[in-house]
């Protein structure tokens, strides 16, 4: 039986929802000051004060602990977007993306282990399986909030537009170490492109 290395264990009690969550911040705090090399349970244990067979409990493998703090950075960036298109308004979307891309490129640029966790995790040692694991949860989360707003564009279209855009923000961050203003207009360009000839 193999073990998902990407799955982890969110706790429901109290005292656990602590520690998990402290777990994250010291990942958090060691990804602001190091690369995605020095992240590891040892070290998570050792800053923050946990044992390690309890932050094995919540996350069996350093890459679990990894999608946990994705997950949590994938979370606040949709709540982001909600916020931003709080009308009820009936847009193209190509303007839902090109919201969609300013969001991503603004929460990554004000916070660095949010780029690294998604533009940069295909770093680490077995980094195929772990490229595609993060393209895929990034894709379909993005995906599934712009179904939601265009149900008349397949799934697939709105898919292949979201990944457009994130190789292009992607690129632009490995380059410059931030996704500027050039990488931003490209994704738009391109994904715009793309959806004119569907």
């Amino acid at each position: 039986m193999s073990l998902n290395p990407f799955l982890f264990k969110k706790p429901k009690q109290k005292r656990s929802l602590i520690k998990f969550n402290t777990a994250l911040e010291s990942a958090e705090s060691l990804l602001q000051d190091r690369d995605i090399h020095s992240v590891t349970i040892k070290e998570i244990a050792k800053i923050s004060d946990i044992k390690r067979p309890t932050l094995y409990k919540f996350f069996p493998t350093t890459l679990a602990l990894l999608f946990a703090l994705l997950k949590k950075h994938e979370e606040k960036i949709i709540k982001l977007y909600k916020s931003n298109i709080l009308d009820e308004q009936d847009y193209d979307l190509g303007w839902y993306i090109n919201v969609l891309i300013d969001v991503i490129a603004i929460y990554i640029n004000q916070n660095k282990s949010a780029g690294i966790l998604i533009l940069e995790l295909n770093q680490l040692p077995g980094s195929e399986q772990i490229n595609l694991e993060n393209t895929k949860l990034m894709t379909n989360s993005f995906s599934n909030i712009l179904v939601e707003q265009k149900k008349g564009q397949s799934r697939e279209t709105i898919s292949l537009a979201v990944e457009i855009a994130f190789a292009i923000l992607s690129l632009g961050y490995r380059k410059e170490g931030f996704i500027g203003s050039r990488f931003i207009a490209e994704a738009k360009r391109a994904v715009l492109a793309y959806l004119a000839v569907k």
